[in-house]
Protein backbone atom coordinates (compact mmCIF):
# COMPACT_ATOMS: atom_id res chain seq x y z
CA UNK A 1 0.00 0.00 0.00
CA UNK A 2 2.76 2.40 0.96
CA UNK A 3 4.63 1.59 -2.26
CA UNK A 4 1.56 2.49 -4.35
CA UNK A 5 1.27 5.84 -2.55
CA UNK A 6 4.95 6.61 -3.15
CA UNK A 7 4.79 5.62 -6.83
CA UNK A 8 1.57 7.61 -7.28
CA UNK A 9 3.14 10.66 -5.64
CA UNK A 10 6.24 10.38 -7.82
CA UNK A 11 4.13 10.10 -10.98
CA UNK A 12 1.98 13.06 -9.96
CA UNK A 13 5.07 15.10 -9.15
CA UNK A 14 6.65 14.22 -12.49
CA UNK A 15 3.48 15.19 -14.39
CA UNK A 16 3.30 18.52 -12.54
CA UNK A 17 6.97 19.13 -13.33
CA UNK A 18 6.43 18.44 -17.06
CA UNK A 19 3.31 20.65 -17.22
CA UNK A 20 5.17 23.42 -15.41
CA UNK A 21 8.09 23.15 -17.82
CA UNK A 22 5.73 23.34 -20.83
CA UNK A 23 3.97 26.41 -19.41
CA UNK A 24 7.36 28.07 -18.75
CA UNK A 25 8.48 27.25 -22.32
CA UNK A 26 5.39 28.86 -23.86
CA UNK A 27 5.77 31.93 -21.64
CA UNK A 28 9.49 32.26 -22.53
CA UNK A 29 8.81 31.88 -26.28
CA UNK A 30 6.20 34.65 -26.16
CA UNK A 31 8.58 36.87 -24.20
CA UNK A 32 11.42 36.32 -26.71
CA UNK A 33 9.08 36.95 -29.65
CA UNK A 34 7.82 40.18 -28.08
CA UNK A 35 11.41 41.31 -27.46
CA UNK A 36 12.39 40.60 -31.09
CA UNK A 37 9.35 42.47 -32.40
CA UNK A 38 10.03 45.48 -30.15
CA UNK A 39 13.83 45.64 -30.57
CA UNK A 40 14.63 43.86 -33.83
CA UNK A 41 15.23 45.37 -37.25
CA UNK A 42 12.60 44.56 -39.86
CA UNK A 43 14.05 42.50 -42.68
CA UNK A 44 12.63 41.40 -46.01
CA UNK A 45 13.13 37.71 -46.74
CA UNK A 46 12.35 35.86 -49.96
CA UNK A 47 11.26 32.24 -49.46
CA UNK A 48 13.04 30.10 -52.04
CA UNK A 49 11.99 26.67 -50.83
CA UNK A 50 9.97 25.65 -47.79
CA UNK A 51 8.26 22.73 -46.17
CA UNK A 52 4.58 22.82 -47.19
CA UNK A 53 3.55 22.78 -43.51
CA UNK A 54 5.11 26.23 -43.16
CA UNK A 55 2.10 27.66 -45.00
CA UNK A 56 -0.47 26.01 -42.73
CA UNK A 57 -1.93 27.71 -39.69
CA UNK A 58 -0.16 26.78 -36.49
CA UNK A 59 2.76 27.60 -34.23
CA UNK A 60 5.28 24.94 -35.26
CA UNK A 61 8.55 25.81 -36.98
CA UNK A 62 9.48 24.18 -40.27
CA UNK A 63 12.61 24.39 -42.45
CA UNK A 64 12.86 26.89 -45.28
CA UNK A 65 15.54 28.31 -47.56
CA UNK A 66 15.19 32.09 -47.36
CA UNK A 67 17.20 34.82 -49.09
CA UNK A 68 17.82 37.88 -46.96
CA UNK A 69 19.63 41.06 -47.95
CA UNK A 70 20.64 43.72 -45.43
CA UNK A 71 20.49 46.27 -48.27
CA UNK A 72 16.92 47.62 -48.60
CA UNK A 73 17.37 48.48 -52.27
CA UNK A 74 18.42 44.93 -53.11
CA UNK A 75 15.80 43.33 -50.86
CA UNK A 76 13.04 45.36 -52.54
CA UNK A 77 14.26 44.61 -56.07
CA UNK A 78 11.90 41.73 -56.96
CA UNK A 79 13.50 40.94 -60.31
CA UNK A 80 16.99 40.65 -58.80
CA UNK A 81 15.86 38.60 -55.80
CA UNK A 82 13.76 36.22 -57.92
CA UNK A 83 16.75 35.71 -60.24
CA UNK A 84 18.95 35.05 -57.24
CA UNK A 85 16.39 32.63 -55.79
CA UNK A 86 16.38 30.64 -59.03
CA UNK A 87 20.14 30.04 -58.92
CA UNK A 88 20.10 27.02 -56.54
CA UNK A 89 17.64 25.21 -58.82
CA UNK A 90 20.09 25.64 -61.72
CA UNK A 91 23.05 24.54 -59.57
CA UNK A 92 24.63 27.96 -59.94
CA UNK A 93 25.84 28.41 -56.36
CA UNK A 94 29.61 28.26 -55.99
CA UNK A 95 31.99 28.59 -53.11
CA UNK A 96 32.90 26.70 -49.97
CA UNK A 97 29.67 27.60 -48.10
CA UNK A 98 27.69 25.66 -50.70
CA UNK A 99 30.02 22.71 -51.03
CA UNK A 100 28.57 19.34 -50.11
CA UNK A 101 32.03 17.77 -49.57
Amino acid sequence: MLTAVIVGSLCSGFILLVVGFLIWGVWREKKLKRYAEDNGDPTIGWIVQANENLYKKGTADYPAFVLVSPDNDTANDAEYMVGLAERPARGAWTGPACSMN
